[in-house]
């Protein structure tokens, strides 16, 4: 994480957002925030890091907001010239990553935009969703959570919940189902609500439960057709020898062992050697089709 290396006074126009920046798409309660600052002050500074000298000409120097965008845009209405700020000092992924926290912690993000805004991190640093988890203090099941609920969730649920017309935990039971009949639930959950009767959690739950039991039962998947040539090979070459299977979790970590000497090296051939080891584990845990 970003290390502080100072507290100062500096110029409200001299603050930028990046283009990489984690911003909320939703902002509420601004004008509260607004109020708030207004009478008691800034309790809080906000968190900045360096950016170069101004491109406009004037010679300040710039800062780009790594934390507290709710209090900047407040600050913003209260027409404040002069703003506290927290200096830190730190890489694009530290910066990033305190940023995720920050919201986390401030003021939960709408969990959709917080998902989205864990995959923007996962694919401008390649970082796995263990990895993630670990960095910005969540568990691993929180984080696959909140992206399993971006992927599988309906269109119309969504909305729905930035809206808030059902909250996160109602969409959460709902996801578990197809796009189609969560769409069914909504509407029921919606009808409901115009009717002046309240829906809560369980008996959402109880609902998908029941439509999940009738849905129709997957069919087997047909066995793959194996190369016999290459299982007879492989056969003869451990012939007389006991074969015992490591456990997935034994796996898992030695792939993080490996990604974490893929971080400390500087060898390329060292990089390439973990590159194929690397391979034929996620080809052995299923995460990749071939070899």
């Amino acid at each position: 994480m970003p290390k502080d290396i100072s507290r100062c006074i500096i110029a409200y126009k001299d603050i930028r957002i990046g283009e990489d920046f984690n911003g909320r798409k939703v902002m509420k309660d601004i004008e509260e925030l607004a109020e708030s600052i207004d009478q008691n002050g800034l309790i809080q500074p906000l968190v900045v890091r360096e950016g170069g000298p101004d491109k406009s000409g004037e010679g300040n120097r710039t800062y780009f907001l790594v934390a507290g965008e709710r209090r900047y845009r407040a600050l913003g209405l209260l027409g404040k010239t002069q703003v506290e700020v927290k200096l830190v000092k730190g890489n694009s992924q530290d910066t990033a990553l305190m940023n995720l926290v920050e919201n986390e912690q401030r003021l939960n993000l709408e969990p959709f935009e917080a998902a989205k805004n864990y995959v923007a991190v996962m694919e401008r640093f390649k970082l796995t969703q263990a990895q993630l988890a670990k960095k910005i203090g969540k568990s691993e099941p929180y984080v696959s959570q909140r992206l399993s609920l971006l992927k599988n969730t309906a269109p119309e649920v969504k909305v729905a919940v930035e809206n808030g017309a059902i909250t996160p935990t109602h969409a959460r039971e709902m996801v578990t189902l197809p796009k189609a009949q969560q769409v069914e639930v909504l509407n029921e959950i919606l009808d409901k609500k115009k009717s002046g009767k309240k829906v809560s959690v369980a008996e959402v739950k109880d609902e998908t439960d029941k439509r999940k039991a009738a849905l129709p039962k997957r069919r087997g998947k047909k066995p793959p057709e194996y190369d016999q040539e290459k299982v007879k090979l492989a056969r003869e070459m451990f012939e007389g020898k006991e074969l015992s299977y490591r456990p997935k979790t034994a796996i898992l970590e030695q792939m993080g062992a490996l990604c974490q000497l893929n971080e400390r090296t500087q060898s390329d051939a060292t990089k390439q050697a973990i590159k194929y080891k690397m391979a034929a584990l996620e080809w052995v845990t299923g995460s990749r089709e071939t070899l």
